[in-house]
């Protein structure tokens, strides 16, 4: 297990190696920040004085060094149009974004799961059409456009929920729901796929043959060996929620990163928007490891494999 975990953590640190270096590179080469930050009429000398405060002038394996030096100590520098640390602002918004992406978390898993097993059981029948068409709807419906929906129903025409802002727990419900649908078909299909192929093996028909409740059947010996490859799923898909955050956050006004990256990404505010970019990766990739091991601690097979 110790082996498999190291080899595990190895990969991860290399994916957040080669995130922080295409990052670097993909706003290197975007173009001038300074032609962004600073104003047009910013004579050649107040240009190139900026550029060597912030170390433009130097040539880009040094820049790239530095930045890897200072990422490594979660230095992210100033924000080009609030001139405050990166990392506070980004302390500031995640918060609100960790506590939507985990109610919208808990939306999918609630209701994904218990439809996967119910039309699994149910195969072929209206119940597991139902379920099915469901699921592909809310794969292609898209995010911005649920959220509209919910907005003008539940908001502006019933006014039961509230539609933007996170000043009470009511104003998390329409945000949770939009961003949640988005995972639901995923973890449905696996769940469904998961359990047929479980329903079908040897040990399923020799528990039936000696007369144990189809209750236990189905929970002790079908979910809980469907359950691995859904595990899996679940936390792949954790950066899904997180990237579909952004869209959410911008339709309900919700104070996370996801506005906070809309706002940077338009003004231009590169270090905000490397810091977010990276951090994010950080967050995909420590959910994807967690998801590795902690199905490798219910499933020896895989580990030794």
């Amino acid at each position: 297990m110790k082996t498999y975990i190291i080899k595990k953590l190895f990969i991860a640190i290399l994916t957040v190696i080669g995130v922080i270096t295409v990052t670097f590179l993909l706003l290197y080469l975007s173009g001038d920040p300074v032609a962004t930050i600073l104003p047009p009429e910013a004579s050649a000398a107040d240009i190139e004085e900026f550029r060597e405060k912030m170390g433009f002038n130097q040539p880009i394996i040094v820049q790239w060094a530095q930045f890897f030096g200072q990422v490594a100590q979660f230095d992210f520098g100033e924000s080009y149009i609030s001139k405050q640390p990166v990392i506070a602002l980004i302390s500031d918004r995640a918060p609100a974004s960790l506590i939507l992406t985990a109610a919208g978390f808990l939306v999918s898993i609630a209701i994904a799961i218990p439809l996967g097993v119910i039309s699994a059981i149910k195969r072929f029948s209206i119940i597991d059409n139902i379920v099915t068409l469901f699921a592909l709807l809310g794969q292609a419906m898209p995010i911005y456009w649920l959220g509209i929906l919910l907005v003008i129903l539940f908001g502006l025409r019933l006014g039961w929920l509230p539609i933007s802002g996170n000043d009470t727990p009511k104003h998390l419900i329409l945000p949770a729901i939009t961003l949640g649908v988005s995972l639901i078909p995923i973890v449905m299909r696996m769940t469904r796929s998961a359990m047929n192929d479980v329903l079908e093996q040897d040990y399923i028909r020799t528990a039936k043959a000696f007369g144990i409740s189809k209750a236990s059947i189905f929970v002790k010996y079908g979910l809980k060996n469907a359950i691995l490859p859904v595990i899996a799923v679940v936390f792949v898909q954790a950066g899904t929620l997180l990237s579909g955050a952004v869209v959410t956050e911008t339709v309900f006004a919700w104070p996370g990163l996801g506005r906070l990256a809309t706002t940077a990404i338009l003004a231009g505010d590169y270090p905000l928007v490397r810091a977010l970019v990276i951090l994010s990766t950080v967050f995909v990739v420590f959910a994807n490891l967690m998801g590795d091991i902690l199905i490798a601690k219910l499933d020896a097979r895989i580990r030794f494999n």
